[in-house]
């Protein structure tokens, strides 16, 4: 990309644009990481919560960049060498995807987001898809997937440049179709600028992030950017998925519609584009039946809970908007299965205790799931979690409410408590519940283990907060820990 294409992606200033004009030099590398320049780098300087790059010019250009991005002043002897934008983040992820030639246009884009449901969501499209002969990467919390081999992800939507790189590569491998989870995060810093989406599907709302947003209205607008800005690329005709059961759901379809975009709406208490109805669950699956287009089709998941068939809802909608007829989308979904550490059922141990673990780290989510098994279970059903520390503390005692409310017995244990202190997190979560409606239990494993323990036969153990994730962060260090190992081993499944 030379300096005279990467004007065509920048908001410049006339003299800035007479100066990329100006500049003869080949870029041939576009990075934001100081670690990787390298000659003839263009480097963007990004200012973030511990690192910013507009610190550390003198080794950039040390190392070979020829021109840095940036938004801040810099010292003048660079001042031939910089431009200046109002958002290098923005300018990041417009470079990124200018750099490899807008990959994400040559890609059926499909972007989830939502407080609880998107990773399920997103792994059911991409399974349907694949089903119906649509091999689709993935982007997500769990895991990649470029089309030849899986990738982990840092962050729930990576920033600009790595999903630039990683759809560039799905392009290669000859995929037609992605799908990717879109965090409220990652649309208030830009990272999904320059992103062509085709198809947008919105789950829910609910109280998440706000130690970073403030407050829910913040996270909502945030949210909101999916919808609003997707009509801003490629042109063609593009369709919002909508929760209207959810009011935010509600809020939403205006604001698609009036971006031209055509909206299918999903639920089962509205009416609804694509409307569940008959309900009915055991402790294996799922059974419902999905009235679309003045038809019903019956369909069994394997996937427990009322809000799994909301994601099953979403998918659907979100598989007919990528071309796929009904008959196809239910054929998929009926061999489907739930991502990993959501629901997941790790197996039956001694005596018929029924092992469950699930990711769910908000108040809804842990509700969610909660209710869900009170009705599948057989005999008790007993819960151990913690809260993350360094993390909205609000959430601490109405979480510990929920469980005491919905489990028959609960063990509070530990979960990633980082910097703060275990014992510390669980007084805050238990502050106000009497002693005798919980036990305590800091040692994450041995909590796990006690749970099994107390089982009688027919009893269900949910073990609750860090579903896929195989770590534990402490205060120094992190270490290896999986939740479905654990619960596996103490109920003795091999």
């Amino acid at each position: 990309m030379n300096a005279q294409k990467l004007s065509q992606y920048l908001l410049l200033q006339p003299d800035d644009r007479e100066k990329v004009a100006d500049f003869r030099a080949q870029i041939t590398h576009l990075t934001s990481d100081t670690k990787e320049v390298q000659p003839g780098s263009c480097f963007v300087a990004i200012k973030g919560e511990h690192f910013d790059g507009h610190q550390h010019l003198d080794e950039v250009f040390a190392a070979g960049a020829v021109l840095a991005v940036v938004e801040q002043a810099v010292p003048r002897e660079y001042a031939e060498r910089t431009i200046k934008v109002s958002s290098t983040r923005k300018a990041l992820a417009q470079l990124a995807h200018a750099f490899y030639n807008e990959p994400s246009r040559s890609l059926n884009l499909v972007g989830v987001t939502g407080t609880n449901g998107k990773t399920t969501v997103s792994q059911l499209i991409a399974q349907v898809l694949t089903n119906a002969g649509r091999h689709s990467g993935l982007v997500g919390t769990v895991r990649g997937d470029d089309g030849k081999k899986q990738f982990h992800c840092v962050n729930t939507t990576p920033d600009a440049l790595t999903l630039a790189r990683a759809m560039n590569q799905m392009r290669a491998n000859g995929l037609h179709d992605c799908v990717m989870e879109v965090s409220s995060v990652a649309l208030d810093q830009g990272r999904t600028w320059g992103l062509d989406f085709d198809t947008t599907v919105f789950t829910n709302l609910t109280e998440d992030h706000l130690d970073y947003h403030g407050t829910m209205e913040n996270y909502f607008q945030a949210k909101a950017k999916l919808f609003t800005q997707m009509q801003g690329y490629g042109g063609h005709a593009k369709t919002a998925v909508l929760n209207v059961d959810d009011v935010y759901g509600q809020r939403l379809v205006p604001l698609a519609t009036g971006t031209g975009a055509s909206v299918l709406t999903y639920g089962i208490k509205q009416e609804a584009d694509v409307r569940a109805v008959h309900l009915r669950m055991d402790d294996r699956a799922s059974y419902f039946e999905i009235q679309f287009g003045g038809r019903s089709y019956p369909l069994r998941i394997q996937l427990l809970g009322r809000f799994n068939v909301y994601n099953t809802l979403a998918a659907f909608a979100a598989c007919y908007a990528q071309g796929l007829t009904p008959e196809e989308i239910i054929a998929g979904l009926t061999r489907a299965h739930g991502a990993t550490g959501r629901l997941q059922i790790v197996g039956t141990g001694r005596g018929g205790i029924l092992g469950v673990v699930d990711y769910a780290h908000t108040p809804d989510g842990l509700e969610n799931v909660l209710t869900t098994l009170q009705h599948v279970k057989k005999g008790q059903l007993i819960c151990v979690f913690g809260c993350g520390g360094d993390r909205e503390t609000q959430k601490r005692p109405i979480m510990a409410k929920i469980a005491v409310k919905f489990a028959d017995k609960v063990i509070i244990t530990s979960d990633n408590p980082r910097s703060e202190s275990p014992r510390a997190i669980a007084s805050e979560m238990t502050r106000d519940l009497p002693k005798t409606s919980y036990e305590l239990q800091l040692n994450r494993r041995a909590a796990i283990e006690q749970a099994v323990d107390e089982a009688k036969p027919g009893d269900l153990v949910l073990v609750a907060g860090k579903g896929h994730e195989d770590y534990q962060i402490l205060a120094d260090r992190t270490i290896h820990f999986d939740d479905v190992e654990e619960l596996g081993k103490a109920l003795a499944i091999n």
